[in-house]
């Protein structure tokens, strides 16, 4: 399909579901498919921010190291500390999807570490006390 013709109907699609309607018997094409497409909607550049954090380590406790030597290539701490509590099944999932899905080198060994680290955030989160065992991020 080209490039015009899919944009007539993406556009007379968008024009449907915004309650745009023509005439009966008025012709519709491509070119006014396109421009009217042009009128409604706006492409906006987006740019986003990392924390600059990148010496920063997971506070001290057990599973640290796991997490330190596994989760920092691709997070920054304060990217995971800042997380909501999750239960342990959810934890589970989100290390399998890391494992899966982006994969992500996690050393098979390093995963109970990791979770049991993850399941204290959460636990300690719940309670109100610090973000994370032993305090917040550290900086070396």
């Amino acid at each position: 399909m080209n490039r015009t013709i899919a944009l007539a109907f993406l556009a007379s699609g968008l024009m449907g579901i915004a309650g745009c309607s023509q005439e009966k018997g008025a012709s519709f094409s491509a070119g006014q498919a396109v421009a009217s497409v042009g009128q409604d909607f706006a492409l906006q550049s987006v740019s986003v921010s990392f924390p600059p954090d990148k010496t920063a380590e997971f506070p001290a406790g057990a599973g640290a190291d796991a997490i330190n030597n596994n989760c920092r290539a691709c997070h920054s701490p304060a990217m995971i500390l800042t997380q909501p509590p999750l239960k342990h099944e959810e934890w589970v999932k989100e290390i399998d999807k890391m494992r899966t899905t982006f994969k992500a080198p996690v050393n098979d060994a390093d995963v109970p570490a990791i979770l049991a680290y993850l399941d204290n955030l959460s636990a300690r989160q719940n309670e109100g006390s610090l973000a994370a065992p032993g305090g917040a991020a550290t900086t070396k």
